[in-house]
C-alpha cells in the first residue's frame, strides 16, 4: 500500500473499496457485496462523513488517553454521521444506517491504525467498544416511545 499517496482518510478507503478490496482481506476485514455497495455509494456522495471521522480519530488519538471526553466526541461523531446519512437523497432509506456507521467506523479506525503506524493496538479496539456501545445505546434510544407524563 505504499505506492500511492494517502493524504486523508478518504483515500485509502477509496483505494482499499474500489481499487484494491482483496487488501480488506488483509486487516480481517469482510464485507457482503451489498454492504461495498452502500460504502461505495457513501465514500462517492458523502465525503464529509471521512472527514469527520479522520479529523475526530486526530483528536481523539493525539495524547493517546482514554476519558470522558473521548466517549462524548465519539457520540458526537455517530450523530453527525447519522444525520447527514438521514437527511440524504443518496442514501436509501430502507438501509441500516447504524449498521453501516458501524462498518464505516471500523473499517476507518483499522486502517487509520495501520496507515498511521499506531503500535498501541489496544487503544484501537477500546474506541471500538466505545463505537459498538454507543451505536446500541442510541439504537435503544431511538426505539423508545416518548411518555407525556402526568403529574397531579
Amino acid at each position: 500500500m505504499t505506492d500511492i499517496d494517502i493524504t486523508y482518510l478518504y483515500d485509502l478507503f477509496e483505494y482499499l473499496l474500489v481499487t484494491n478490496v482483496s487488501q480488506l482481506d488483509l486487516f480481517a476485514i469482510k464485507i457482503s457485496e451489498e454492504m461495498k455497495e452502500q460504502l461505495i455509494t457513501i465514500l462517492n456522495k458523502h465525503r464529509i462523513i471521512f472527514s469527520e471521522i479522520d479529523w475526530t480519530l486526530k483528536r481523539v488519538l493525539k495524547d493517546g488517553k482514554i476519558d470522558v471526553n473521548v466517549v462524548s466526541e465519539l457520540l458526537d461523531m455517530i450523530g453527525k454521521i447519522y444525520k447527514e446519512l438521514y437527511e440524504s437523497n443518496n442514501v436509501k432509506k430502507q438501509w441500516n444506517y447504524y449498521k453501516l456507521i458501524r462498518m464505516i467506523l471500523h473499517i476507518s479506525f483499522v486502517l487509520y491504525r495501520h496507515d498511521r503506524k499506531i503500535e498501541d493496538k489496544e487503544t484501537i479496539d477500546v474506541l471500538l467498544k466505545i463505537v459498538d456501545s454507543s451505536i446500541v445505546l442510541i439504537q435503544l434510544k431511538s426505539g423508545v416511545k416518548k411518555r407525556k407524563l402526568k403529574f397531579w
